[in-house]
Order: C-alpha cells, then structure tokens, then sequence
C-alpha cells in the first residue's frame, strides 16, 4: 500500500483550505475582489513575497478580471452577498 506522509497530508489540508477560503470569499465578497485577495494572500503567506510584489499581483488580477469579464466579454460579475447592493 501508500505510505501517508504527514507532511504531505498537511500540504494536501493546507491546499483544500485556501481553496475553501477562495470559494468563501468569491461568495461573500464577489469575483472583482475575491481574486486579488487571494492572489495577494497567497503570494504573501504561502509564497513570502514582498508586499509590493503582492499588491503589484493582486492589482493586475484585479484590472485584469474586471478588463477580460466586465469590459470585453460583458458578463456580470458576481458581486458577493456582502456587496449585493452596493
């Protein structure tokens, strides 16, 4: 049979965790501001990167989303039931 690797199973829950935070806040907070959060906190907590490299990151995914889905495809981005009325 497979050995279980401690560090593997905790890199594994360490995984589904971030995604269940992504998916969290793609629901809380909508799709505009979900994914620079996510790519701002991952860059900083699981890849240690400076804070200018994350907000550079979360930024552009930012304007990217908005320019890719809003703008050029037309698509109404989910605002998050936080923000719904906003």
């Amino acid at each position: 049979g497979a050995s279980t690797d401690p560090n593997m199973t905790r890199k594994q829950l360490a995984a589904v965790l971030w995604l269940a935070g992504f998916a969290t806040a793609l629901l809380l907070i909508g799709v505009l501001y979900a994914v620079p959060v996510y790519v701002f906190a991952s860059l900083r907590l699981r890849g240690r990167r400076s804070y200018l490299v994350c907000l550079t990151a979360g930024a552009g995914m930012a304007l990217l989303v908005w320019l890719l889905f809003a703008m050029l495809l037309q698509l109404n981005l989910y605002p998050g039931l936080l923000l719904q009325g906003v």
